[in-house]
């Protein structure tokens, strides 16, 4: 692929033959992209986060723990044309055909148990693993996996060459974005005692069983009833019944309380439009 500019990401997948894992090589050779709009090249760094410490003698040493947060994703379209763009010899399309390629030459020999090195990036290896009785009948397996390493001087360069840098630590809490009735498809206004609700946003996934989470109708006089009956229970959709104890004609807060990724501090949000009960 020729060595025109620096590549930041090399990214193959592919099915194993056996449907049971995805083969996701990553390589980080350089943290230069080129930037479409701009057209050249822009410095990008990677975003890193500063938390409290996890055990109790860091946090009575006030230590801190570093983590990145790391989210973008290069997409197979975007390294196709970023590689055909450093090399200036081959398309996108060309680019594509070879990656392709190389993914369905490697398959053939690591589904012999060959061990196979992408030249200077990467050595795949396939692994079996199970247990078997004396008569040798699989008790458990065979787990077919393979299993990807980047070698030695890419993650050497990798160490020496990427940047850093620190982002602001961002709260979460739960976000609704809209609120529907599921049975007459009012949105973001009414809601009928009985009737399913659904709730739709971010960081909405609650346990159900714990008693100061899920959601809650905050009544005029401050009075907190709580949904009892849950269906979807999904970060981003999370569905109950509008319960009993609420008036017809009633005003009321929707309000949602979390502990995100099992966090012990209790998260809420309210939704910022009132609702009535019909």
């Amino acid at each position: 692929m020729g060595n025109g500019g620096a590549l930041a990401f090399l990214f193959l997948t592919h099915e194993c033959a056996a449907g049971l894992e995805e083969l996701s090589c990553w390589a980080f050779l350089n943290v230069t992209m080129y930037h479409e709009k701009k057209g050249n090249g822009v410095e990008m760094s990677i975003p890193i986060q500063r938390r409290p410490g996890l055990t109790s003698e860091q946090q009575a040493s006030d230590i801190s723990v570093i983590s990145s947060s790391t989210k973008d994703k290069l997409s197979a379209e975007e390294l196709y044309k970023e590689v055909a763009r450093q090399n200036g010899k081959f398309n996108a399309g060309d680019v594509r055909s070879m990656i392709e390629s190389a993914v369905e030459v490697l398959m053939g020999f690591v589904k012999k148990g060959m061990i196979v090195q992408i030249p200077g990036l990467v050595d795949i290896t396939p692994v079996v693993g199970g247990t078997q009785d004396k008569e040798g009948n699989w008790l458990t397996g065979p787990h077919k996996r393979l299993r990807a390493r980047v070698v030695k001087p890419v993650r050497d360069r990798f160490a020496r060459e990427a940047s850093l840098t620190m982002m602001p630590t961002v709260k979460r809490v739960p976000i609704i974005t809209y609120v529907s009735d599921m049975h007459t498809g009012a949105l973001n206004c009414e809601l009928a005692v009985g009737h399913m609700v659904a709730i739709v946003g971010d960081f909405l996934k609650i346990h159900p069983l714990v008693g100061d989470e899920g959601v809650f109708f905050v009544k005029p006089d401050g009075t907190e009833v709580k949904s009892l009956r849950y269906r979807d229970n999904k970060p981003k959709r999370l569905t109950c019944e509008v319960p009993e104890g609420l008036v017809s004609g009633d005003t009321c807060q929707l309000k949602v309380r979390v502990r995100i990724r099992s966090n012990k501090v209790l998260r809420s949000t309210t939704f910022e439009t009132p609702i009535l009960i019909v």
